[in-house]
């Protein structure tokens, strides 16, 4: 065996027995096996993450998903994410001390070079990795990335059209970025720390000192152990207790505001002084001209005069430095000031966690996991309301939470077909304020009986001042009320619909409250039947819709779609558009049924919500979207 050892030293120059270190032992020097430590989790975390990852457009988002809620995915994710990050902080650390130290004298210079070129290997490296999630920031960030990469002169449309594989992004631009990322820069970034060990094997003395000292430096084995571990438990630590962000699917209706990760930030702002023409000297040229100065430095320390002093160095790294730190300090702080940017990713958290339960719930369809958005009246419903409703119609909770209409000039329809709802329509004081006619064109014409009606008549009593009479009409109305309301089969109200339909009347013991509700309704005591259908009984014409199915899902759906049907206004319909007249396909339609029926059902509060959830928690985090995009 030696001399097989004997025979690969002669001829390598590698060394296989531990050779002894004149440098004197310091923690800077640590960094070294810190770095190689990160490298080798960056490694073995990512071969198992790749074995389960599907790098297309439909389906990378849901495989890592699917790895995020596998045993143990979390924490695979979360030691290559960090471990990564970890590395970009690390190894230009390392890279600065080599600098300062003068690390690449006493024949290291290729070892210095190959050091050099690792650095940006390993920003390829994750760069090429931040899109394979799928997310809709990544393939924002690819956009953006790409399109710089085209301001290159010459070469750089062909440059973005080859990674693009096509004129967008797409499932080759993820296909592509995949091989880059997981096989070339890899098999680049571990032959360069290959040549650079084995140079640093083979040159083992620290700069400017001579091989007469022998002191063997154990200490320094011990701290690279301390600081290796230390760097694990750490890695660990962070893995198990952030993991790794899952970031919202692509989706169209999500705003974004593309950034590049903190350790881009730099290029990003210093772009902006230069003209949209000259982006690439900012992001490409300058960048360039920094590795190729680094890579021939051992030359410059060795022939230009003044280089090789200490001070000039230390100089130089203390302005890059600082220049790295103003150059990401500067849109850093302009974000933070910036409230619609806060918005917006509070928008983008929420569609996060949103698409993550849904995909949890309900699995990712083959489509992708934006079908599973497109599909969820939570987002889709809200959002279809205000590109088409919200133009007059608000949605405003009564502590002032909702989207706000453009032109209040419709009912708000903050849980429409509730008993807090109805009872607004037989309210004097609000039926006749914006919050439900006031604005209407209707309103204050000879078309409002419905107003006469609450304001004259229904609270008109014999003797006012009697409590008890009072009382007992407010009775006959509350239980009108809940039979009306009880029509809509709300979800959130099932239990109190439940409730009227087991306990008996106020008004009359021998009925339930919605059986006498209902009496009421079609009898004298309300008279409702005077003008709308509602039961056995026919309605009073065109005009005065059907109280039949009242704000039940199939009566919102046909009312939306075709609210000049005889059940609904007929021609005394107040300017809303008729959605659906058309059969179903028919182009002239504004919406589809199944964008109605989003609508309805996110009106109606019938959402997939988690099981711990109560309807109103889930109203208040969807109300989030709808305030930013009102």
């Amino acid at each position: 065996m030696n001399a097989v050892t004997t025979w690969v030293e002669s001829r390598t120059g590698w060394t296989f027995s531990k050779k002894e270190e004149t440098a004197p032992a310091s923690w800077s020097r640590s960094l070294g096996p810190i770095c190689l430590t990160l490298l080798a989790a960056v490694l073995a975390s990512g071969v198992l993450i790749w074995s389960s990852y599907a790098p297309t457009a439909e389906d990378a988002w849901a495989s890592t998903h699917y790895l995020e809620t596998a045993p143990g995915g979390a924490l695979l994710r979360g030691v290559f994410y960090w471990a990564t990050h970890a590395l970009l902080v690390f190894y230009p650390a390392y890279l600065l001390r080599l600098f300062v130290t003068g690390g690449y004298r006493n024949g290291r210079d290729l070892a210095w070079v190959a050091a050099v070129l690792i650095l940006p290997v390993l920003v390829v490296f994750a760069v090429t990795g931040n899109p394979l999630t799928g997310s809709a920031k990544a393939f924002a960030q690819l956009e953006v990335e790409t399109n710089i990469l085209a301001t290159q002169p010459v070469i750089g449309p062909a440059l973005r059209t080859v990674l693009n594989g096509g004129g967008s992004v797409g499932t080759l631009t993820l296909t592509r970025f995949y091989v880059l990322h997981a096989v070339v820069m890899p098999a680049l970034g571990l032959l360069l720390v290959s040549v650079h060990i084995w140079q640093i094997r083979r040159f083992p003395e620290g700069p400017g000192q001579t091989g007469s000292e022998k002191k063997t430096n154990l200490d320094q084995g011990t701290r690279d152990l301390l600081a290796v571990t230390a760097a694990g438990i750490a890695l660990f630590a962070m893995a198990s207790r952030f993991g790794a962000p899952l970031e919202a699917p692509p989706d169209p209706g999500l705003e974004l505001l593309p950034r590049p990760e903190w350790y881009f930030l730099f290029l990003f702002e210093l772009r902006t002084y230069f003209p949209p023409a000259l982006e690439f000297v900012a992001t490409q040229v300058l960048p360039g001209a920094v590795i190729g100065l680094l890579v021939l430095w051992p030359w410059l320390d060795r022939y230009v005069p003044g280089i090789k002093f200490f001070a000039v160095r230390g100089v130089l790294t203390v302005a890059a430095l600082a220049g790295w730190a103003v150059l990401t300090a500067i849109p850093v702080r302009r974000d933070i000031e910036d409230p619609h940017v806060a918005e917006v990713a509070e928008e983008s958290e929420l569609i996060a966690e949103r698409a993550v339960f849904l995909a949890s719930t309900l699995g990712v369809p083959p489509t992708g996991a934006v079908t599973l958005l497109e599909e969820d009246p939570l987002i889709a419903g809200e959002r279809l309301f205000v590109e088409h409703c919200a133009g007059c119609h608000s949605h405003v909770a009564p502590d002032g939470h909702g989207i706000v209409a453009a032109e209040s000039s419709a009912p708000n329809l903050h849980r429409v077909g509730s008993r807090e709802w109805v009872r607004k329509w037989l309210t004097c004081g609000v039926i006749d304020s914006p919050e439900l006619m006031g604005n209407t064109e209707a309103f204050g014409t000879e078309d409002d009986e419905m107003v006469d009606f609450t304001c004259n008549w229904l609270r008109d009593v014999d003797d006012p001042d009697d409590p008890e009479i009072v009382a007992e009409r407010e009775q006959i109305i509350d239980e009108a009320i809940a039979a009306l309301s009880a029509e809509a089969k709300l979800s959130y109200q099932a239990a109190l619909d439940a409730t009227a339909a087991d306990t008996p009347a106020g008004s009359d013991e021998d009925m339930t409250v919605l059986e006498a509700g209902a009496e009421h309704l079609a009898g004298f005591d309300i008279g409702c039947t005077d003008c709308h259908a509602y039961g056995e009984e026919e309605g009073g014409g065109e005009g005065y819709p059907s109280l039949v199915g009242y704000m039940s899902r199939d009566y919102m759906i046909d009312m939306i779609a075709n609210i000049e049907d005889e059940r609904f206004y007929g021609s005394t319909n107040d300017r809303m558009p008729l959605y659906a007249v058309g059969p179903e396909g028919d182009p002239n339609n504004l919406l589809t049924r199944k964008q109605i029926g989003l609508i309805v059902d996110w009106l109606r509060e019938d959402w997939l919500r988690p099981a711990e959830a109560s309807p109103e928690e889930e109203q208040a985090a969807g109300d989030v979207v709808a305030t930013i995009n009102d």
